[in-house]
């Protein structure tokens, strides 16, 4: 409130009191009293603080085909709302200011030869200098669990991205180039917020782009990844329980409300749709709508995908009429189909054979181990039961099925099933194509095995499988180079980067020996082309250096003049994992 504001009130409140308080003999027109009270409710409502338009060429938050906006859920579903604003799906995207960007201002930031800063200004507006350049103002931000992206005007209404990010685990400012897997050298791409992270960073994110591209009336319904995004419009829903009497008996009841989607409530292949819908890389079935109005005309949570996208596989990609992407297929995808990319989990895990025999409760679906409202926000894995749990609901094994010491990391099913092969945001993720080891992982992606085992062959891992299916005779493994140090070493940035990552794994620790991993990873620190394989390599020969020193169960040596000779052979094509 100003202070203009404030005394205006102040004094037009006290008019109003004392000319209620007369003495009844004293004159007192009514019209005064009127008056006063007029002036003293136009002055509160003048000075009270209002919500100012969003700057030009920020989305318009706007209502549109039912769509009502997350607020409108909270008086009825408090516990819900409470949960879902404390996930990082809530921050995906927000309004750019003092208090949503995570970056320290009036801090000198690097980035493709130039210096950066930002600032705020006093109504709390982030603004962004370049050095030399013009001043900008940062509009919105995405990401705010890993990383944080920073975006600005590209003029017609589009966002462009800074060429830096905030990584909140090292809490600095680092080079977008630096965070990602780009090739070194290669200019940047031209990512518009506005097409590439619309459909999947906001709530019924439209467009609105001409026909050329060139220009862009942006709208969405809420920035950042809200109720509607996985329950539908709420628009029907909340008209139907205005009658709170209404309400408390379709609770009671047996019937379903046909107003609102529940994703708990659907078949698997439909619940998982509702996450698939942005966990996938998939094209639009129509793309001239897609650039009209995104997917709020094509798709609705409760429906399949296919008519309103195409999910992306490597078949997909070869048909000369099928979608055209600026990415190369094996930047995207392993030699036998498995998504490569994480954040993408819906492509790998309808591959799975839990979800392509998989029938009724037995289908999996991506709510058999994540829940969005009962589970840590980290990992969004429900609380009320373990992912070991949802294995063995369907899988009843004997004790001695893993070959692992009961209890033991490698007698979690998800260490063989699930083995750290698709990578994002600096580290390896967990593949979500539940698959057996010995059915893939020796023909490219590293393997189930060696990724624990990190002082073995790949030679180790082919006889140790073949005594398991007894087709061997029982012999000692070969010995050979450990697999760990050949993808290090020899594999392309997107392999090198997972096994730098694995290098630094506790459990792969435990299980490989600590302390002959070191001179590979300074090797790969020091001397990889790709930015982020070197800082994943440094991160975990910090981790070796602070686990207890520990031989190998085999002898394990790989010397200098071998590490050369490794490194000579690498594969230097260009990678890019468009997370």
């Amino acid at each position: 409130m100003s202070l203009l504001g404030l005394s205006i009130a102040v004094l037009a409140g006290l008019w109003a009191l004392v000319s209620i308080l007369r003495p009844d003999d004293a004159p007192a027109p009514r019209a005064a009293l009127v008056v006063a009270m007029a002036i003293a409710a136009i002055a509160f409502g003048a000075a009270r603080p209002t919500t100012s338009p969003p700057p030009d060429d920020a989305p318009r938050v706007l209502p549109a085909a039912g769509y009502v906006g997350s607020g409108a859920c909270a008086s009825c579903h408090p516990s819900e709302y409470a949960s879902w604003s404390k996930t990082f799906h809530r921050t995906m995207t927000q309004r750019a200011d003092k208090a949503t960007v995570l970056a320290p201002l009036e801090t000198a930031i690097e980035a493709e030869g130039i210096r950066y800063t930002l600032s705020a200004d006093t109504d709390g507006a982030v603004w962004v200098r370049a050095d030399p350049g013009a001043l900008d103002r940062v509009l919105i931000t995405t990401g705010s669990h890993h990383m944080q992206g920073y975006w600005v005007t590209a003029g017609r209404g589009a966002l462009r991205m800074l060429p830096f990010v905030f990584a909140r685990e090292d809490r600095k400012v680092i080079a977008r180039r630096d965070a990602f897997v780009e090739p070194p050298g290669v200019p940047q791409r031209d990512v518009r917020w506005n097409s590439n992270c619309i459909a999947c960073h906001a709530t019924a994110g439209q467009p609105r782009a001409t026909s050329d591209h060139l220009h862009y009336e942006t709208s969405v319904t809420e920035l950042g990844i809200a109720c509607e995004a996985c329950h539908g419009p709420g628009g029907s829903h909340v008209e139907r329980h205005h009658d709170p009497i209404e309400r408390f008996a379709l609770r009671r009841g047996a019937a379903t409300d046909p107003t609102i989607v529940n994703p708990a409530r659907l078949p698997a292949d439909k619940a998982s749709a509702v996450c698939g819908q942005c966990h996938s890389y998939s094209y639009p079935s129509d793309e001239r709508g897609f650039w009209r109005s995104g997917y709020v005309e094509s798709f609705r949570p409760g429906q399949e995908l296919a008519p309103s996208r195409v999910v992306l596989s490597p078949a997909v990609l070869a048909d000369p009429e099928g979608p055209k992407v600026d990415v190369e297929v094996d930047d995207l995808f392993w030699p036998d189909g498995t998504v490569r990319v994480a954040g993408r989990e819906y492509n790998a895990m309808i591959l799975s054979a839990c979800f392509l025999r998989g029938e009724g409760p037995r289908k999996i679906a991506c709510g058999s181990c994540h829940s969005m409202h009962e589970s840590d926000p980290d990992d969004m894995l429900r609380r009320d039961r373990s992912v070991q749990r949802a294995c063995v609901s369907c899988h009843s094994m004997p004790e001695d099925h893993s070959r692992h010491a009961p209890g033991s990391p490698g007698d979690a099913c998800v260490a063989c099933h699930m083995p750290k092969t698709s990578y994002a945001l600096r580290t390896a993720i967990r593949s979500h194509r539940i698959d057996v080891p010995d059915s893939r992982g020796l023909a490219g992606e590293p393997n189930a095995c060696n990724l624990c085992h990190l002082d073995q062959s790949r030679a180790w891992v082919a006889t140790a499988l073949a005594r398991r299916r007894g087709t061997s005779d029982g012999g000692p493994p070969p010995p050979g180079t450990p697999e760990s140090a050949m993808g290090l070493l020899t594999g392309d940035a997107a392999e090198r980067v997972l096994w730098a990552d694995a290098m630094g794994d506790a459990d792969a620790l435990a299980a490989s020996g600590a302390g002959w991993e070191a001179r590979l990873l300074t090797y790969a620190a020091d001397h990889d082309p790709y930015a982020v394989v070197r800082y994943v390599a440094a991160r975990s020969r910090s981790q070796v250096a602070t686990t207890t020193q520990r031989e190998p169960p085999y002898a394990v040596e790989v010397g200098d003049d071998q590490i050369t000779a490794l490194a000579r052979i690498r594969d230097d094509r260009d990678v890019t994992v468009a997370e």
